[in-house]
């Protein structure tokens, strides 16, 4: 796991914290399943809704697959509750860009119909 992972994990979390909170939800932060011992990067309730949010970079997810699909497991036994798992990576670095579609591609093709 790269050292800024963790960072970037807490940094999302209290992102997503906030705009659930913006929202009207209820949220805590590192909580405990009902009924279990897994824990949980973040849960919003808001009415009868449940949402339990475990936040990953590619990088911890491989070494965390198995949490991940326990935790997902245990959510869905809670009625009403719901699993969104959220991958955060870095930021590309300035002047990288993306690969350019292949030629004959269906987004090359649009982007020539449409330069006309």
């Amino acid at each position: 796991m790269s050292k800024g992972a963790p960072e970037r994990e807490h940094r999302r979390v209290l992102q997503l914290a906030r705009e659930y909170r913006s929202k009207g939800y209820q949220v805590a932060c590192e909580e405990v399943l009902p009924y279990s011992d897994l824990r949980a990067d973040l849960i919003a309730r808001k009415d009868d809704e449940v949402i339990v949010i475990e936040v990953k970079t590619s990088a911890s997810l491989a070494s965390a697959k198995n949490d991940v699909v326990r935790l997902a497991s245990q959510v869905a036994k809670i009625p009403g509750a719901r699993f969104d798992l959220v991958l955060t990576n870095p930021r590309k670095a300035a002047g990288h860009r993306e690969a350019s579609p292949k030629s004959g591609s269906k987004a090359e093709h649009n982007k020539m119909n449409h330069s006309k």
